[in-house]
């Protein structure tokens, strides 16, 4: 595994967001820094921005999820792109959007600097127990859809975004041809399940998910061509800025889910937190605030 780099300073804090919060009794501090060596290595070294580097159907909603699901961590879905919550996720309130949540809006010509903002919107107004418990680590989680969301194949925005000192990128590549029929089929069947039990279960959809036939095509081979030249366009920048990223595969990621996030997370300074504090929801957007009780 590739060394982690070290990350900059903490950056200024941003006005706080959250409206009229309840929260449980926070930790006592000997409580919060136990809580800590939990969830954080030794030294930490947790970076603002982690980048899932994929496409679409390429599981980078899951690897997000992953990362985001930590308590010191956030997904924050396809903000680069788009302000929406990522659909299957009943924890997410999807009421609002993370524009609105967060006061920040993503544009393609200040990818970074927009990404900044959220990040300190976001880390400021974490709750006291999420502070107390994580301290100064604080990491947003953003999709990089490579086949979707740059103008070109090395993309000035994406490429500073991508090689900046605040980031830190997991590059999760799904056979191209493969990725291409997958994108077609859950456009033909209008389902965009994330994993085979999201999918949708009526008759008319698993038959025309069985039904759906992908072959070989000028398209098809356009697509491969345009993913793989985005890819090597990426890695090659990150190599020229000597910048470190976890490659992750997407078959080596769905064999065993379970390794492939544990190596994630260590690759952004996290544990695997205990089993209570997992997938636990503390953000505005929340449709149920969730952390355990101080015991």
């Amino acid at each position: 595994m590739p060394p982690r780099p070290q990350t900059d300073a903490l950056l200024p804090a941003a006005p706080a967001i959250w409206a009229n919060p309840t929260f449980p009794e926070p930790y006592n501090a000997d409580g919060a820094l136990q809580l800590r060596s939990q969830l954080l290595l030794d030294p930490p070294d947790v970076p603002p921005i982690v980048l899932i580097v994929s496409t679409q159907r390429g599981a980078s909603t899951e690897t997000a999820e992953a990362i985001g699901s930590h308590p010191c961590a956030a997904s924050l879905n396809e903000a680069l792109y788009k302000p929406e919550m990522p659909v299957g996720y009943e924890k997410y309130n999807h009421r609002t959007d993370f524009y609105r949540e967060l006061g920040v809006s993503f544009h393609h010509d200040t990818w970074l600097e927009d990404a900044l903002k959220a990040r300190e919107a976001y880390c400021d107004a974490r709750p006291a127990e999420v502070k107390q418990a994580c301290g100064s680590a604080c990491a947003i989680v953003l999709k990089m859809h490579l086949n979707q969301m740059l103008h070109a194949e090395a993309d000035p925005s994406w490429l500073r975004l991508v090689t900046s000192n605040h980031a830190r990128a997991i590059v999760v590549e799904r056979d191209a041809f493969t990725t291409f029929c997958s994108i077609a089929k859950v456009k033909e069947c209008h389902d965009w399940g994330h994993t085979p039990d999201t999918h949708r279960s009526d008759t008319r959809h698993t038959k025309c998910r069985e039904n759906f036939r992908c072959e070989p095509s000028d398209k098809s081979r356009k697509f491969e061509d345009s993913v793989h030249g985005r890819f090597a366009a990426t890695r090659s920048a990150l190599r020229a800025a000597n910048r470190s990223a976890l490659e992750m595969p997407f078959d080596r990621y769905v064999e065993n889910t379970t390794a492939a996030e544990l190596r994630m997370l260590d690759f952004v300074g996290l544990r695997l937190p205990p089993p209570e504090w997992r997938d636990t929801c503390t953000y505005s957007w929340c449709a149920n605030y969730s952390w355990p009780s101080p015991k």
